[in-house]
């Protein structure tokens, strides 16, 4: 049996998220995978045993790259108001690549790997908690933060509000929630106003998470 390629593993995963991107994980068949790549289905489950499989690694993999981004960028703010600022711009630019339809597949019909997922996000919210802490000791935060709430608040808003099913028939976008929550978090944190008014935009009639 001849060995598993990386270049045909990369070309299936990004066939794969192109199509989960646009239809979401119920909508897209193995079998569509692998009719658009010109490959057999026996090859393609060489490479994937399971859609699940595949989605895990999308999802795990891929986004895995932008949260340990966001960790060195919070690790690495010389404030803690640049950690905030530094972070959720890696956020913001994260978000671009995420589309509503396929996490709200992944978290339906996944929901397994949407807590490995959502494991993920925490861990970078404890990040931003030692932000906040350093921030305290060091006399950057207001009076009288606990560094330890406001983790849980963070931690409640993206586990029960940034998540695919809020914005389905909300009246406001995904990027109007994500400056919204920046501007509320951070104008309570810090003596001075922080700014994301250059954040990232998403492209024009895409279906990224901030459109």
């Amino acid at each position: 049996m001849a060995a598993l390629s990386q270049e045909v593993r990369e070309r299936i995963l990004e066939a794969a998220y192109g199509s989960f991107r646009q239809f979401g994980v119920r909508r897209v068949t193995m079998d569509e995978i692998s009719g658009a790549l010109r490959i057999s289905k026996k090859t393609l489950y060489r490479y994937f045993p399971s859609k699940k499989e595949l989605v895990r690694e999308l999802v795990l993999k891929r986004y895995s790259r932008h949260l340990e981004n966001v960790l060195e960028a919070v690790v690495h703010g010389r404030t803690a108001q640049e950690s905030f600022i530094a972070g959720y711009r890696c956020l913001g630019e994260m978000m671009l690549e995420v589309s509503l339809v396929f996490l709200s597949d992944v978290r339906l019909c996944f929901p397994d790997i949407w807590e490995e997922f959502d494991r993920l996000r925490i861990r970078v919210l404890g990040q931003f908690a030692l932000a906040i802490t350093r921030g305290v000791q060091r006399g950057e935060v207001r009076p009288g933060i606990h560094p330890q709430i406001v983790a849980g608040i963070m931690e409640c808003v993206v586990q029960n509000f940034m998540v695919p099913e809020t914005f389905r028939n909300s009246e406001f976008t995904p990027r109007q929630a994500w400056l919204t929550w920046f501007t509320v978090l951070t104008s309570g944190l810090f003596h001075e106003p922080s700014d994301l008014s250059d954040a990232v935009q998403g492209p024009a009639g895409g279906s990224s998470l901030l459109d």
